[in-house]
């Protein structure tokens, strides 16, 4: 026997293979109102479920065809008791989650502490011997500058000796 959903006043079905035999056996057409419902080739599922008018599903009942079933209707206070139910286990596993999260980061910190150490040293180790290297520099060119200051000198007084006898 076929099954035919009614809920809000329409008769629904949503099997491809009620749908066939509807058509084949019964000669009842109804309406595709799925994805696609008019396209001429369609794979047999996209254009479902199909809609029956109120009296072929009354007489396809009548003749017991078919069988009516109605969803139940749910109740609003029970829906929105399963919202807040919902809600309140999302934000718990969200809590749950955000906890383990901070563990783990604790735990990889304190397995790379060691590393952490090594590397801060190397770093101000690092920045010890470039301020000494610095200003072993800003030293020995200070002295290059007044070396190079006096040679400096000492060639344009040649050239302007030269340029005098020349």
């Amino acid at each position: 026997m076929l099954v035919v959903e009614v809920a809000n006043g329409c008769s629904l079905v949503w099997g491809a293979e009620a749908v066939q035999a509807l058509r084949e056996r019964l000669g009842v057409g109804g309406r595709t109102v799925g994805a696609l419902p008019r396209g001429p080739r369609q794979n047999s599922r996209l254009g479902l479920p199909l809609l029956l008018m109120p009296e072929e599903a009354r007489l396809l009942a009548e003749i017991g065809a078919v069988t009516l079933v109605s969803a139940p209707r749910p109740d609003p206070r029970e829906l929105s008791l399963a919202v807040a139910s919902y809600k309140h286990h999302q934000e718990q596993g969200f809590q749950e989650q955000s906890a383990l999260a901070a563990e783990a980061r604790e735990t990889r910190r304190q397995e790379l502490l060691g590393k952490i150490a090594e590397g801060q040293a190397a770093k101000k180790q690092k920045l010890q011997q470039d301020s000494v290297t610095s200003e072993s520099q800003e030293a020995s060119g200070n002295q290059a500058a007044g070396e190079n200051g006096a040679s400096a000198s000492q060639a344009s007084g040649e050239q302007e000796e030269a340029a005098s006898h020349g």
